[in-house]
């Protein structure tokens, strides 16, 4: 058997979808559940784990000193494959959860950058003589939006919008990518 006529015959029985469909619907009135159904909860746990890696991405390329907006992007896009990847594909639903997450996600990312800044801040200013206490990060942490001023809550409220305007746009050109989203 040459390779073409064993490529000929696979496309041949791929192309033939009406046995599997009847299988699976006969498995579904014998079993009650079919397999080719997306799975919402393991997606949504897909969703969650991949944006964190997008948020590790942001505070990453953030202690590097680039603009972590771009990662914005990636957060998306990582959530999105972890939803099709753990959900057994995308659904309007997983585009929905994952778009929320990544949302979520950067925020958090972004508060941590600025609770880092906070914190390195006061460690020199404390290693100096400049300040007369220690200021751990988990303080800084909790009291990020207090300690900040008006013109650093200004400056992160932008890398926020550029990273949120970058998500955005990366949602859309998946979204116009993939027309047909089940």
């Amino acid at each position: 058997m040459s390779i073409n006529s064993f490529r000929n015959e696979v496309a041949a029985i791929s192309n033939d979808k009406s046995n599997f469909d009847d299988t699976a619907k006969r498995k579904y009135r014998e079993y009650g559940f079919n397999h080719n159904i997306k799975n919402a909860l393991t997606g949504t746990a897909g969703a969650f784990l991949f944006s964190l890696g997008g948020g590790i991405l942001w505070f990453l390329i953030y202690q590097m000193g680039f603009i972590a907006g771009a990662a914005g992007a990636a957060t998306v896009v990582f959530a999105i494959y972890g939803y099709s990847l753990f959900g057994n594909g995308i659904s309007k639903y997983g585009f929905a959860i994952s778009v929320i997450f990544s949302v979520a996600v950067i925020f958090l990312a972004e508060y941590l950058c600025a609770a880092k800044d906070i914190y390195d801040t006061f460690k020199l200013w404390y290693s100096n003589g400049e300040s007369e206490y220690y200021l751990s990060f988990t303080q800084s942490a909790r009291n990020v939006f207090s300690l900040l001023t008006e013109e650093g809550k200004r400056s992160y409220g932008a890398d926020l919008a550029l990273g949120y305007f970058l998500s955005i746009i990366s949602s859309v050109f998946f979204f116009a990518k993939r027309r047909k989203v089940y």
